[in-house]
């Protein structure tokens, strides 16, 4: 470490970072809602098909014919988070018990609404997901300068590819990694307690992120080379048993599993997925097409890059194995159009901290490379979303 360049601390780099990514989304935010006749309610694509429009009073445009997307489910839990009515608001949810585990999204919402007021959510939505991502930009440039790499290589952490399509659908991801990147570093500066509590927020906002206190855990374990808990086992183990006590009340609420036949057809036998996606897209017909199937080529090649070059001393080497495997049996429900990107976000975080890890020329590639496919992202989602 003594032949890195260390970087201090400056608060006109964090200020100059977090400003940078801020502007690089307002402004692509703005072009968005441009196209949508600055409708902040067309972010949550309602569907026609999931809400009863004589009951429906919110004022929100919906979709005619459609089924919407994940965001409006989440709508519905920030207008009444503990309501178990089959419509609020004139909003029905597909799944109620898999959609309700990923509560903290809209709780906070709710919350921040005053109470889930319908003029507000929209722009409340907007605003979290805008402060989550200055967190993960934050996280970042620490992180790069923790490897004496230039601080603002770190905003490269808020600049991931599937952030494009989870800001334009007010979806729980951009919360869960700002959760996740918080617990990574705090993890990474041994505070521990802290890592436990933003774990327990990564779990309440998405229930895959448990893969990285079991991979944490499993990896301190092997690290050890014998079974015998310590204290850092027992608070690493405080997000699993927080999420299993969520689990419990929800089926006590609900009546069933979160995890059910209708959520478990995410995955599937390994690799499916992906040819799948490979014999839709491959040849393209049409440009929409043709953007996907770029987003595919580019982020493997990413991703192969990215585990080439993870050193021996990356600290997260066992929850990086796990969701190579979570991405790999993807099912075809996963592995559509772009969106893998929003799926694959865990471990887009994971492949840009071992991008920040050296200041190498070749991972300084690797990060102009997740840079110009986010960017990439933010240019098909103008013309085609």
């Amino acid at each position: 470490m003594d032949s890195i360049k260390k970087y201090k601390t400056h608060r006109s780099f964090i200020l100059l970072g977090l400003a940078i990514v801020l502007l690089i989304y307002s402004f692509f935010i703005y072009f968005y809602l441009a196209r949508i006749n600055d409708n902040l309610s067309r972010l949550f694509f309602i569907g026609e098909n999931y809400i009863n429009p004589k009951e429906f009073d919110l004022g929100y445009t919906y979709l005619k014919d459609s089924d919407g997307y994940d965001g409006e489910f989440y709508l519905r839990f920030a207008l009444e988070p503990f309501n178990r009515s089959l419509y609020v608001h004139g909003i029905r949810v597909s799944n109620p018990p898999y959609r309700h585990q990923r509560i903290l999204l809209p709780l906070l919402v709710h919350l921040v609404s005053l109470g889930g007021d319908p003029q507000l959510i929209p722009a409340v939505y907007l605003v979290i997901n805008l402060l989550a991502l200055c967190i993960v930009a934050w996280v970042g440039m620490a992180y790069a300068q923790a490897h004496g790499i230039h601080p603002l290589w770190g905003i490269s952490a808020a600049l991931l590819p599937g952030f494009v399509f989870c800001i334009t659908h007010n979806l729980t991801e951009i919360l869960e990694i700002a959760f996740v990147a918080m617990g990574l570093w705090t993890y990474s500066q041994k505070r521990y307690r802290w890592t436990s509590l933003w774990l327990v927020c990564a779990v309440l906002t998405k229930e895959t992120s448990l893969v990285f206190p079991v991979g944490l855990l499993l990896q301190e374990f092997f690290i050890e080379g014998k079974f015998k808990l310590k204290k850092l086992h027992y608070v690493l183990g405080i997000p699993i048993l927080v999420y299993i006590i969520w689990q419990v009340f929800i089926y006590i609420y609900w009546g069933t599993l979160s995890i059910n036949v209708h959520s478990t057809g995410n995955f599937g036998i390994p690799f499916a997925g992906i040819i799948h996606f490979l014999q839709t897209y491959f040849p393209w017909n049409n440009n929409y097409d043709a953007f996907c199937a770029i987003s595919f080529l580019c982020y493997g090649t990413l991703l192969v890059i990215s585990l080439m070059l993870a050193p021996k001393s990356f600290g997260f080497k066992i929850p990086l194995f796990l969701y190579v495997i979570v991405l790999v049996t993807g099912s075809s429900w996963i592995w559509v159009e772009s969106t893998f990107l929003r799926t694959s976000l865990e471990l887009s975080l994971l492949s840009t901290f071992i991008g920040l890890t050296s200041p190498k020329r070749i991972y300084t590639i690797q990060r102009l490379l997740g840079i110009a496919l986010f960017l990439f992202q933010i240019i098909g989602t103008c013309m085609f979303l």
